[in-house]
């Protein structure tokens, strides 16, 4: 898929994008997305088919959302997302809860 950098950006039937969006180079947005404002979609990204990308998230480059994939306000995407998953960010959190959050998560992928 990220044959080169400069391909076309493909964006497929159905898809709906607010105003203030960036879409770079060489993206794929599949069926039915809807995209809301101030989005920043960076280059190589692929979108499957009815993703939700809530205002103000950021997709960083070479990234793939799987189908049914809904990004909440204000994310930032720096992994994969798979099928039918739900991404939201933490910025309610203070900075020692998120700290405590992050080494429980770390403890649980490491076993």
């Amino acid at each position: 898929y990220y044959e080169s950098v400069l391909d076309n950006t493909i964006i497929y039937d159905y898809v709906k994008i607010d105003d203030l969006v960036l879409i770079a180079h060489n993206v794929f947005i599949g069926y039915g997305c809807i995209i809301t404002g101030c989005v920043d979609i960076s280059g190589s990204v692929k979108l499957g088919n009815y993703c939700w990308i809530g205002p103000n998230s950021v997709i960083q480059e070479k990234i793939s959302v799987g189908n049914n994939s809904f990004i909440g306000m204000g994310s930032i995407v720096r992994r994969n997302v798979p099928n039918n998953q739900s991404i939201v960010p933490l910025e309610s959190l203070n900075i020692r809860d998120h700290i405590k959050l992050q080494k429980i998560i770390t403890i649980d992928r490491n076993g």
